[in-house]
């Protein structure tokens, strides 16, 4: 899956927002520090949050996934 910049979705009752990031760092990202590890190594998380890689995006862009409140 891969979810487009831009799009709020929710992930276990929290609304996060995908956002561009400038680097391929984590910096800023809701799941640096909540699971990211378990995020990629589990495809059933994957699923609902898509993909934040440039090199697994078709639009060929890193994003981050910002909490929104």
């Amino acid at each position: 899956m891969i979810r487009p910049i831009g799009e709020i979705f929710e992930d276990s009752g929290i609304k996060l927002k995908v956002v561009e990031s400038e680097t391929c760092f984590c910096d800023g990202c809701y799941y640096q520090s909540n699971s990211c590890e378990l995020l990629f190594g589990s495809n059933d998380t994957k699923k609902e949050c898509g993909q934040c890689a440039m090199r697994k995006r078709p639009d060929g862009k890193n994003v981050i996934f910002k909490e929104v409140k």
